[in-house]
């Protein structure tokens, strides 16, 4: 066994922030039997080193700190290409010769963001859109796409992609990102065009250390149906994470739905999970009460909800008779547009049981026809974006409008053709509602309006006729034309221009000549520094100051023993040290060494109370998270916290709360 004489400890953090700037401290031993210089260096990719190259005197046994200050390079935001760094430090003893030498690379992680802005349009013959670009936009790495179809695809692709990144592992997120798929399969399959879900693959979040990986559609799906099993409870409602304690009703009614959804493209979901979770909706149905309710005057779910819960019954079987008699259980006093929509939905799903009597379903679709003309009567609003449908009590306009256009595709295509008009403008207001991340608001606003738009391509048959002519011109210029006919109707077409090759104002002409609609949606993407993105007001107040985590236990320890004094009799409140929050008492930390054990305190105010609440915070680059939930861990490290469901990731921290008072 040999022993080395120079010894490098790298003393790297385990990943980099792109254009950070950050003080590499390699301890260099000398172990050689002599007092000595050493000439230490490194050799660095993707970033700047100040002074590479350093020369240090070192008694023997003893060791020294080197510091190299360095700026990392910037880069731009990437999903499917990651960053890296290689990072050679080297040192040579000057007299002796004897030396060391490490090797080590680390991802580097972007600190820039995207920002996009979008505007979609559609046109049966030609449409021009302005390009503006504002003197504070950075073109380098910027572009704008066009995407242009004879569909709706090209304005619910992006919607598809946004749910797909999502880096946590809920059973709603998971099943929102899987959903789409599922749609397009069924909307292809409905105009006799292949989408093979074992050829088309995907890039799929695996976790923080795999990022990315591309993978079949059809791999995707199974292994979710494998996966989702583990979320269900043992009453058989699902819970939104494995470690949940408790299951979620609203949630389980969306699960079995989507999981009905999968069955129809020919996958399989486990049929005892499928069959406690009906067991547990049809239970949760007739309980009617809301859990961590007292007042059993107003305990019971909202009407809508307890629609929903029969119609996922009905996805999952369609001649399941017994969801008539809970429909006939339910009273509609003051319903609003979401309720109204919910019920005329159930009643078209109702009609499809065949052992309810000729009479009965007469009944049933008088009373549905008249739910949809007092719906487009009442609830019906036009702006210039379109039209949608204002919801009074339950969920939001976006939810109720997309399912209400979905409700006339159930009803059929004479439903359909009746109301083209309102159809058509509700779904010019639907595509505007668009963030510029590309999603539609939450994931299953966005899971909403994809399942919305395919079913609705699929029922109206405006793709059964489709052959035209697609021409794109920039500035008079033509930059691309493509036939569309029934061999590519439902394909995507894209065009991408670098915002580097473009004027500061520059007009893009679309035009359409033969039978069918253009669709189009046109996005422009920039890099924005992290450090001048300013916060936005979404109702939330976040503060996130670091301490002295030493200095913090030691006011922690001294405040527990003067509160027991003070409980106990022994002092009185005035004479209390600490009566306040720990913080109150600390300066805030403006840096910190490698090695020092830090408390971060994350303050988060709201005006109001509110339900679903995740926490998000990166740390930064050279540090790491300690879990005091290890068992490794040092007991006297366990902190108290708010959030019921913890994610300690490479490099975030990740938290969720079922509710937050105000």
């Amino acid at each position: 066994m040999t022993t080395k004489t120079v010894v490098i400890n790298e003393n790297l953090p385990r990943f980099l922030g792109s254009a950070d700037s950050i003080t590499f401290s390699p301890v260099i031993f000398n172990k050689t039997g002599r007092d000595q210089s050493f000439d230490v260096n490194i050799v660095a990719d993707n970033m700047t080193v100040k002074s590479p190259a350093r020369t240090v005197y070192i008694k023997d046994s003893e060791s020294y700190t080197v510091p190299f200050e360095a700026t990392i390079a910037d880069v731009p935001l990437s999903l499917s290409e990651p960053f890296f760094s290689k990072i050679t430090l080297k040192a040579v003893a000057k007299d002796s010769g004897e030396l060391d030498e490490v090797e080590n690379t680390l991802p580097i992680i972007a600190t820039s963001t995207k920002e996009t802005v979008a505007t979609v349009g559609k046109t049966s013959n030609s449409a021009d859109e302005k390009i503006q670009l504002s003197s504070d936009i950075r073109k380098n790495g910027g572009s704008v796409v066009i995407s242009y179809a004879a569909s709706l695809l090209p304005n619910i692709l992006s919607g598809i992609e946004y749910l797909k990144s999502f880096p946590y592992g809920c059973s709603e997120q998971r099943t929102s990102a899987i959903m789409p798929t599922v749609y397009l399969k069924q909307l292809y399959d409905s105009v006799k065009v292949p989408f093979d879900l074992k050829t088309k693959t995907v890039k799929e979040y695996i976790d923080q250390y795999q990022g990315y990986q591309e993978r079949s559609l059809d791999t995707v799906i199974r292994g979710y149906l494998v996966e989702i099993k583990n979320f269900q409870r043992l009453n058989g409602g699902f819970g939104y994470w494995i470690d949940s304690q408790y299951d979620d009703y609203p949630l389980t009614i969306s699960l079995v739905s989507a999981l009905s959804e999968i069955q129809s493209i020919g996958y399989t979901p486990n049929d005892a999970m499928m069959e406690r979770a009906i067991g547990y909706l049809k239970a949760k149905f007739y309980e009617n009460k809301r859990p961590y309710c007292f007042d059993n005057k107003d305990c019971g779910w909202d009407t809508s909800v307890r629609l929903a819960t029969i119609e996922s019954i009905l996805d999952n079987s369609s001649q399941d008779y017994e969801a008539y008699k809970m429909y006939k259980l339910l009273s509609f006093d003051k319903a609003d547009s979401l309720t109204q929509v919910n019920q005329t939905r159930v009643l078209a799903k109702l009609l499809r049981i065949n052992s309810i009597s000729k009479e009965e379903k007469n009944t049933l679709r008088k009373l549905a026809n008249e739910q949809i003309k007092s719906i487009v009567s009442n609830g019906l609003v036009y702006n210039p974006r379109g039209a949608f449908l204002g919801s009074s009590l339950a969920g939001s306009r976006l939810t109720a409008t997309t399912r209400f256009i979905e409700t006339l595709s159930i009803m059929g295509p004479d439903t359909l053709k009746e109301y083209g008009q309102i159809t058509d403008q509700m779904e010019r207001w639907i595509i505007s509602q668009k963030q510029k991340d590309g999603s539609f608001g939450s994931t299953a606003d966005t899971s909403n309006v994809v399942r919305a738009l395919a079913h609705t391509m699929r029922a109206t048959g405006e793709l059964q006729d489709v052959n035209m002519q697609a021409k794109l011109s920039l500035d008079t210029s033509p930059i691309e034309s493509i036939g569309i006919d029934q061999k590519n109707k439902l394909e995507v077409f894209s065009k991408v221009i670098g915002l580097d090759t473009l004027q500061n104002s520059s007009n893009l002409h679309l035009e359409r000549t033969g039978q069918g609609n253009l669709y189009y949606d046109i996005a422009m993407d920039y890099q924005i520094p992290a450090k001048d993105v300013a916060a936005r007001d979404e109702g939330f107040f976040v503060e996130q100051m670091y301490y002295d985590y030493d200095a913090y236990k030691s006011i922690g320890k001294a405040k527990d023993e003067e509160w027991l004094k003070y409980t106990d009799g022994i002092i009185d409140f005035k004479d209390l040290k600490y009566p306040k929050e720990i913080v109150t008492y600390l300066k805030p930390l403006e840096s910190f060494t490698v090695g020092k054990l830090v408390y971060v305190y994350n303050r988060i105010i709201t005006g109001e109370a509110r339900d679903m609440v995740a926490f998000e915070g990166f740390i930064p680059s050279g540090s790491e998270l300690v879990n005091p939930d290890l068992g490794t861990e040092n007991v006297q490290n366990a902190q108290e916290s708010i959030f019921e469901h913890e994610e300690f990731q490479n490099d975030r921290y990740f938290g969720t709360l079922r509710a937050i008072e105000a």
